[in-house]
């Protein structure tokens, strides 16, 4: 049997087992035990449909291309294994990269020390996703790693299973507030919908149990308490009135929320810039950094931002403490962490997107290996603009000597992807890269879970800012970045946890062809949907009482 024929035989195959999505994926709703959780039969399902729709079964342009456009810059920079793939650290890692650059999205789980799965009876846990995915993947494929079409899959798969999410979110509201999704309803309604989805994405509320007049009631609290309110009110109906402006259905409806999802963090991204631009008024020195006590001068005067406590900020890998009696703020380092993330799902929470992914995105377009020359980076740096450095400039003395000594620690090439390169990118770009702790020194907690964790407050209160303002002086010209003094280690840490030898080529042979090995998967998982085959082929019906049941 040829192979395009062995493709449609495992779809027709599968397609005894699996609802086509695109009947009656608008009516979705997960058949998980919690908003925690998902069916394994969820799971497989989305990543069958995306393999389908990829194969122009069902929709010709499909998530995977555009996620396989991202994907292959870092794809190609990346150090592949033996058999020209990326193995398990290395896929983490890229699709957390493609998911913040592309939506500002953290992807929960997608950290290089992550768990396996672990699925039960109850389904797996949300955070638990990526794992569980890629453990199909290299059970299939026997553990040979992803290549740059099954990176796209996994990726397409989860923006699947959050778009489902969202629709499930959205199922939810419209029963708060009283109506089927069959119903046509108008665009103030849907307006009112929105409102109470944006409320519950933004303060992580559950719609489970929630009335009408409660969830009235914190939609109107949302002014004070979220004081972007208005203008996110614009962002959303700007997106509803691009696609329904009078008579909207849940179709309709389904897409905004989606739309709204995959934009949020672009429009967030304002607010970031904002944080970012009151920082720099307090910069010292071109540092790229800020007295601690000049941070909570702000807080102290009656606002409500950069009020975070210091041991927060240690934890989050925020402050710099080289001189330990003037403890101050790294810029890059406040504005990418976790005290700035806001909305959040069962999968990812929002984040401001750290600018120095771009950066490294195009050394890595330009570069298309694991690691350059120190002349090749040295030009391309030297002519790359950011938000606050302007090009074409004159590399320092001393960045250019770092740089040299990076290579020599490497036999005479700097890995693109470890942190004594990601090191001197912070002193490039003080003010867009952040500085790269030493792996397990720093946590990304928000304040919640860090308040949850060490039953402290995560905000300091006005004596604790005030002693700092006392202890407060100046700090010597000579801690510029680009001084001398300025705090600099020597550890190296690599993504693989490994060098390459000098002159090596990172292998990039597969063992089959990327079309077999899609084939393969494909098998694999209608076989594995085989014995979930009563689950799948469930059908949604209307209850009377306004819920969606599975029959």
């Amino acid at each position: 049997m040829s192979n395009p024929s062995l493709f449609i035989f495992a779809l027709a195959f599968s397609a005894e087992f699996v609802t086509p999505l695109h009947a009656v994926g608008f009516l979705k709703i997960f058949s998980g035990t919690s908003n925690d959780t998902l069916t394994e039969a969820d799971i497989r399902t989305s990543l069958l449909s995306e393999i389908e729709s990829d194969s122009g079964a069902f929709d010709t342009s499909s998530r995977i291309s555009l996620m396989k456009e991202a994907l292959q810059p870092i794809f190609a920079a990346l150090p592949k294994n033996k058999y020209g793939n990326l193995d398990r650290t290395a896929v983490r890692y890229a699709l957390h990269r493609v998911f913040v650059m592309r939506h500002g999205w953290v992807i929960k789980g997608l950290s290089p020390h992550a768990s396996p799965s672990n699925s039960s009876s109850k389904g797996v846990l949300k955070d638990k996703v990526p794992a569980y995915i890629e453990d199909l993947f290299e059970k299939r494929l026997h553990g040979k790693g992803l290549h740059l079409k099954e990176l796209a899959i996994v990726g397409a798969t989860l923006e699947h299973l959050i778009h489902n999410e969202a629709v499930d979110k959205l199922g939810e509201v419209y029963d708060v507030h009283g109506f089927l999704p069959t119903d046509v309803i108008s665009s103030d309604q849907a307006d009112q919908l929105l409102d109470t989805y944006m409320m519950g994405y933004i303060r992580s509320r559950s719609f489970k149990n929630m009335t009408r007049v409660e969830a009235k009631q914190l939609v109107g609290e949302m002014k004070v308490v979220y004081l972007a309110w208005g203008e996110t009110q614009k962002f959303v109906r700007g997106i509803r009135t691009s696609i329904a402006q009078n008579r909207v259905d849940f179709i309709a409806m389904s897409k905004v929320v989606g739309a709204v999802n995959e934009r949020f963090g672009s429009f967030q991204d304002q607010d970031c810039a904002e944080v970012k631009a009151s920082l720099m008024k307090m910069e010292y020195s071109g540092s790229g950094r800020v007295k601690l006590a000049d941070f909570y001068a702000p807080a102290r005067n009656g606002q409500w931002q950069f009020q975070e406590s210091l041991p927060y900020l240690k934890q989050l890998g925020v402050i710099d403490d080289f001189d330990r009696k003037n403890p101050s703020v790294m810029i890059p380092n406040y504005v990418a962490s976790h005290a700035n993330c806001i909305a959040t799902s069962g999968f990812y929470t929002i984040c401001c997107k750290n600018e120095c992914e771009g950066i490294l995105g195009y050394l890595e377009q330009k570069i298309a290996a694991p690691e350059g020359k120190t002349g090749v980076i040295a030009t391309l740096v030297a002519n790359l603009s950011s938000s606050t450095v302007l090009a074409p400039r004159e590399l320092s003395a001393n960045l250019l000597r770092r740089l040299d000594d990076i290579a020599m620690s490497h036999n005479g090439d700097v890995p693109l992807h470890g942190r004594l390169f990601a090191q001197w990118m912070h002193h490039a770009y003080p003010l867009e890269c952040p500085f790269p702790h030493v792996a397990g020194t720093t946590s990304s907690l928000t304040a919640d879970d860090w308040e949850i964790e060490n039953g402290v407050a995560s905000v300091a209160n006005d004596e604790e800012m005030s002693q700092y303002v006392v202890r407060a002086s100046a700090l010597a010209e000579e801690a510029k970045i680009d001084g001398g003094v300025a705090p600099w280690s020597f550890e190296e840490e690599l993504l693989l946890g490994r060098t390459s030898s000098h002159g090596t080529t990172w292998s990039r042979v597969t063992s089959m062809p990327v079309s077999m090995r899609i084939v393969i998967l494909v098998i694999a998982s209608a076989s594995l949907l085989y014995s979930l085959a009563q689950s799948s082929k469930s059908r949604l019906v209307m209850g009377k009482d306004s819920d969606l049941k599975m029959v």
